[in-house]
């Protein structure tokens, strides 16, 4: 028997290669296909047909590989790259059998022979459509943030609707790649009109075109009202009512993506994106970035809203302000033009009503008057004295407001000063049957440096009122350094008054003894004690001067909480018709006028029907001299009276020479 033996070493281990490189291929993720030099399919892997679903004879039976591909183009030039021995890689849109659009990383080369001669082709193909959608989302997202941010960069630096909305429609049709975008504003009574648009080339604009949808008002205002987003990709397959159909086709819509524009609860407007080339499916991303958008823009219109409101209510108020000062201009220089006419006419004012009340005077001593004639001449007298009290506190109100009126500062007595205070009101309490008491809370200068006259007028005016206003009881004066009063006044109880005038009168005395022996118990001005004592204490580096307190305190009708601020008003006197009392109602403002040029204010505290306590605190220094030489608490007129002839029946001249010497004899001076 004749036998051979070859050997198949090479061949098998060919062969186990060949297994385990098919082994690889078909297990993996990636499409692998092999064609000769033609396009023709030679060899698919399980991942090739299971992904794009042909076999290597299905693909054969409807041409060439030219089939994958969307755009033929993409393949013939990957073919050509190939022939030239050139590899080719990059992402193509392929098609699968059930026509499914797939986005694939292709990398493509040529198979050669150990002598380098091509003699096919090989391509491995990835699906990467999940990948680029991913990346489109991201890109979406990435690029309605910005729009987002650019929209709120937009609304913090300018407050121009106009502007913003323009700018936002533009930005809005770029970002979803659309024909058209307008807002859509809705006027209170339900019409609408198109506020801005931002339309492609070659697109109908409709920006001022008349709107008119019976239709929409029936059948989506509620819906959008509700914040509903409608989204449509094809207007004749959505449904809608012929009338707004009709609508739709003559602006040239085929899809729209609507979002509502609101302001809490009221409907603005509408945001709205048209497709006019076609149908289109509108993504949950677009849906969603508009709609963030329509809030933003809300917040725009609102802000704007505000903005003019603001500027509106500034200008009204510039333009009332305005006319607020001419008013006050016209006002001050009314007041200034009437106080500077009063202040100026205090001769004419007071002359002719010195020379009736001189008179008056003089007839008074005729011994030939009746009781009546007497009582007459009494009231006129009255009235008169009433109606120069008046002028005075008008002429001072007059002068304090036309800034004429400044203080004159003179050494003043002070002891002296009290004094003839007290023995004014002594007399008057007394005269009302109430008691009068002084108290002196600390220890005194003798001399200060003050207005002696219109700080005797702001006291004078305070106790005149405190007796005026107290029909049983006492009125209360206390003068001192104010460190020394108690920070909480007692409440003043009137129903435990029951002082008589006899007692008032034995007061009175009582007070003026203690006040004369305090004044002997005092080192004259002159000496050098007196200096001592006053100087002391006057050195550059001494502490503030001490203010002195003067507080008057009664037991009468007291004031209202409400009106204690009122008291102080000019021509304005606060009671009742059964408390009224003679007065001009001026007293209490010239006194507040008064003491607030020198620097202090009065207060009061009130309680009805138990009385009131008015004070004030007052720097006045202290000097080291000064005279004795207080003015009177009241002006006296000074008069010389002349023995007159008898008059003659039969004699006019003698009564035309007793009345000039009347005139001559009447000396009156303030």
């Amino acid at each position: 028997m004749v036998g051979s033996m070859t050997d198949i070493s090479h061949r098998k281990a060919a062969e186990l290669a060949l297994v385990q490189v098919t082994q690889a291929v078909e297990s993996t993720s990636d499409a692998i296909v092999i064609a000769d030099l033609k396009g023709r399919s030679i060899y698919h892997n399980q991942a090739f047909i299971q992904r794009y679903g042909y076999t290597v004879e299905e693909l054969n039976d409807i041409g060439d590989m030219a089939a994958l591909y969307v755009r033929h183009k993409n393949y013939k030039q990957i073919y050509k790259s190939l022939r030239q021995g050139c590899s080719w890689c990059g992402e193509v849109a392929l098609q699968t059998k059930s026509c499914e659009a797939v986005t694939a990383l292709v990398r493509a080369d040529s198979i050669q022979d150990i002598n380098g001669n091509s003699i096919g082709l090989i391509a491995v193909i990835t699906d990467i459509t999940k990948r680029k959608e991913s990346e489109l989302i991201l890109r979406q997202k990435l690029k309605r943030e910005q729009l987002a941010v650019a929209m709120l960069e937009r609304i913090r630096s300018s407050l121009n609707l106009e502007e913003i909305l323009t700018k936002s429609v533009e930005e809005v049709r770029h970002f979803l790649q659309v024909d058209r975008t307008i807002i859509y504003q809705f006027n209170p009574e339900g019409s609408g009109f198109i506020a801005v648009e931002s339309v492609a080339e070659n697109f109908l604009p409709i920006v001022g075109m008349e709107i008119y949808d019976p239709c929409f008002g029936e059948a989506y205002v509620t819906l959008y009202r509700d914040g509903r987003i409608r989204a449509i990709e094809d207007v004749y397959n959505a449904g809608l009512a012929d009338c707004h159909l009709a609508l739709l086709t003559r602006l040239d819509v085929r899809a729209n993506l609507v979002v509502p524009i609101l302001q809490g609860e009221n409907l603005w407007g509408l945001l709205i994106a048209h497709h006019c080339t076609g149908p289109r499916p509108w993504q949950q991303l677009e849906g969603e970035c508009l709609k963030q958008l329509g809030v933003q823009l809300a917040i725009a219109i609102q802000q704007s809203m505000l903005f003019e409101q603001a500027q509106s209510e500034i200008a009204d108020r510039k333009l009332a302000e305005a006319a607020l000062q001419l008013a006050k201009e016209a006002a001050e220089s009314a007041s200034r033009a009437k106080s500077d006419f009063l202040a100026n006419m205090s001769h004419e004012l007071r002359t002719p009503l010195n020379g009736i009340l001189g008179y008056i005077q003089l007839l008074k001593v005729d011994k030939n008057l009746t009781p009546d004639q007497q009582e007459s001449l009494n009231n006129i007298h009255q009235c008169g004295n009433h109606l120069l009290m008046l002028i005075n506190d008008v002429l001072d109100l007059s002068k304090i407001e036309a800034s004429k009126m400044e203080l004159s500062l003179t050494n003043v007595h002070f002891a002296s000063f009290v004094k003839s205070i007290i023995d004014l009101f002594q007399m008057r309490s007394a005269q009302k049957g109430i008691a009068f008491n002084y108290e002196q809370v600390s220890a005194l200068p003798d001399g200060i440096l003050a207005d002696e006259k219109r700080l005797r007028q702001v006291l004078i005016n305070l106790l005149s009122n405190a007796v005026k206003f107290t029909n049983r009881g006492s009125v209360t004066f206390k003068v001192g350094y104010a460190e020394n009063f108690p920070e909480n006044y007692p409440q003043t109880n009137c129903d435990t008054c029951n002082l008589t005038a006899e007692i008032a009168t034995k007061t009175m005395i009582h007070l003026t003894a203690n006040l004369d022996a305090q004044q002997m118990s005092l080192p004259p001005l002159e000496t050098k004690e007196a200096r001592e004592v006053i100087t002391a204490d006057n050195t550059d580096d001494r502490a503030p001067t001490p203010k002195i307190r003067f507080q008057i305190e009664d037991t009468g009708i007291g004031i209202a909480q409400n009106k204690l601020e009122e008291i102080f008003l000019p021509f304005h006197q606060v009671g009742d018709h059964n408390n009224f009392v003679e007065g001009t109602g001026l007293g209490l403002s010239i006194s507040q006028k008064l003491v607030k040029m020198m620097g202090s204010q009065i207060r009061v505290q009130s309680t009805p029907g138990k009385g009131s306590i008015f004070w004030l605190d007052v720097d006045l220094p202290a000097v080291a001299q000064c005279s004795e030489t207080p003015l009177p608490a009241t002006k006296k007129a000074a008069c010389r009276f002349y023995r007159l002839p008898a008059e003659s029946a039969n004699s006019g001249r003698s009564r035309s020479k007793s009345r000039h010497v009347a005139q001559a004899a009447f000396s009156f001076r303030l």
